[in-house]
């Protein structure tokens, strides 16, 4: 039983228990919706859909995450022959219940326009699999039932929301290379639909031979995944846009297939997927491969961009061409991204593409996804890049790593606080760092020389390819004019948070031999 004291409050019970699953949405994925009566801002009682917002989380969604429209505003586009996404999105905000409510999904009128009081789409790594293969209909209607409708690739909008509500006759709809929509006249009924239908799925899969563990690859030493993480690091850090990584052992099993290259590069489980982690994941084994592996991923995504670039207006420029994404044998997966948070994010998604793709070619042999130009309609999706322009600018130390080195934790409390602060990632030793962030890009020193750790970091900054930065603090320190080295006196290192910060953003870029005094 889906608990609640209203309809809106099951919705979001609902929603949590999808977004709680992994193998059917992660990280934003998917959307959910349920049609009540409501009175609007002249008491009148009207049809309502409330449906998941853009920029939502079906895991941690609460009830404000719903923004609700009125649906005699929305069921009369189903007369509309076509409808551009502009125009569509333009029509859902004059529907809208509160117009200072956010967005609501891209796929808004998918559910509008189905008559179910109760709609859930989920992009569940079963299903997926089922259709990321040439003969996806057939094995859909094999596994599932003929009575569950497919519906061959159409990105997000106008014509799959018509064409998904002309099958709502059937008893749920594929959607080819994207997922499952179920419905019904009660939560339970649309959630325990969604559940049957993954599970048929997984049990056809198995059947046909997914998912096969291989042989592990030889294990990397600590000092091979040290080495191996910096030189990522800085392949994938861009002039002042550094990243950090995460570390997915649990990708292993994927990581050491015989071929990783197809489960890196064929497909991702479901387009969603292009505008987080890029189209294609690359393949490295050491620190030796890397700048090759980089290299090529980016001169291929820029003969790719070139392909294309005229469907585009003049104003768009072309996006990262850096992999965000690598597999290791003999280590699991590295993801990049601005933040840990973000990093983690990535891996995640990842994990879930490279399932299915592994999925599919255990089951059925190869593997067919979108064509390229699909491909690029989605990664340069009108509707996505307006988000990313909106987006907030990142704290100034975003993607930075800084080791804060001091055998009083009183001085390295407010330093190591005010550069956290300014979105640098703290850490206390070189090894720390790499581990947790992939690299060091500075040295706070607050006492001492620290030889020894500085000799850790130049080998660190020698295998990124890039200089570090050192700041000494303390009451009567000097700075090395002949290195990225540069001073800070102050008897409190409290007091010289604020010059260390400066020392280590971007404004103080090409300083050397500086010493800042504080008073």
């Amino acid at each position: 039983m889906i608990e609640g004291n209203n309809e809106l409050e099951r919705l979001v019970a609902r929603s949590r228990l999808i977004g709680a699953d992994p193998e059917l949405v992660v990280h934003g994925g998917g959307n959910t919706s349920t049609k009540t009566v409501e009175r609007d801002h002249l008491g009148r009682e009207r049809r309502v859909l409330r449906i998941k917002g853009s920029g939502t989380d079906l895991r941690t969604i609460g009830p404000d995450g719903f923004p609700g429209l009125f649906l005699d505003e929305l069921e009369p586009l189903r007369e509309h022959a076509a409808m551009s996404d502009e125009e569509m999105v333009a029509h859902l905000a004059h529907g809208m219940v509160d117009p200072g409510a956010r967005p609501p999904s891209i796929e808004t009128l998918l559910h509008g326009f189905l008559p179910a009081a109760h709609v859930d789409h989920v992009h569940a790594d079963a299903i997926c699999a089922l259709t990321n293969h040439p003969g996806g209909r057939a094995a859909v209607a094999e596994a599932l039932g003929d009575d569950v409708a497919y519906v061959p690739y159409l990105r997000p909008g106008f014509e799959l929301s018509r064409q998904v509500a002309e099958l709502a006759g059937s008893r749920a709809v594929v959607l080819e290379h994207h997922g499952l929509v179920t419905w019904g006249e009660t939560h339970e009924r649309s959630y325990r639909l969604t559940l049957d239908l993954v599970a048929q799925a997984k049990r056809y899969l198995a059947a046909q031979g997914a998912l096969r563990r291989p042989s592990p690859a030889p294990d990397l030493s600590g000092r091979d995944v040290a080495a191996l993480l910096a030189a990522l690091r800085g392949a994938l850090s861009r002039p002042g846009a550094p990243c950090v990584l995460h570390v997915d052992r649990g990708q292993r099993f994927l990581a050491d297939r015989p071929d990783v290259a197809a489960v890196a590069a064929e497909a991702r489980a479901t387009p969603d997927h292009v505008l987080r982690i890029g189209a294609r994941s690359i393949v490295v084994r050491s620190a030796a491969e890397v700048a090759s592996a980089v290299a090529a991923h980016a001169d291929g995504y820029r003969a790719y961009f070139a392909r294309h670039a005229e469907s585009l207006p003049p104003e768009n420029d072309m996006l990262s061409p850096l992999p965000r994404v690598v597999l290791v044998p003999g280590l699991g997966c590295v993801a990049a991204g601005a933040t840990p948070a973000a990093a983690q994010m990535h891996a995640e998604i990842a994990h879930r593409s490279h399932l299915v793709t592994a999925m599919a070619l255990d089951a059925f042999g190869e593997v067919r996804w979108l064509t390229e130009e699909e491909v690029f309609a989605f990664d340069y999706w009108p509707m996505e890049l307006r988000k990313l322009a909106l987006a907030p600018p990142p704290p100034p130390l975003s993607g930075r790593v800084v080791v804060v080195a001091g055998n009083d934790g009183a001085d390295v409390e407010p330093i190591a606080g005010r550069l956290a602060a300014d979105g640098a990632n703290v850490a206390a030793d070189v090894a720390s760092a790499v581990d947790a962030f992939g690299g060091v890009d500075a040295i706070v020193l607050l006492d001492g020389d620290r030889d020894a750790l500085l000799a850790e970091a130049a080998e660190i900054w020698r295998v990124q390819g890039a200089p570090g930065t050192i700041v000494r603090v303390g009451s009567d320190v000097r700075a090395s004019d002949t290195a990225r080295e540069n001073a800070v006196v102050a008897d409190e290192a409290a007091a010289a948070a604020d010059a260390v910060a400066f020392l280590l953003s971007e404004r103080a870029a090409g300083l050397a031999g500086s010493v800042l005094r504080m008073r």
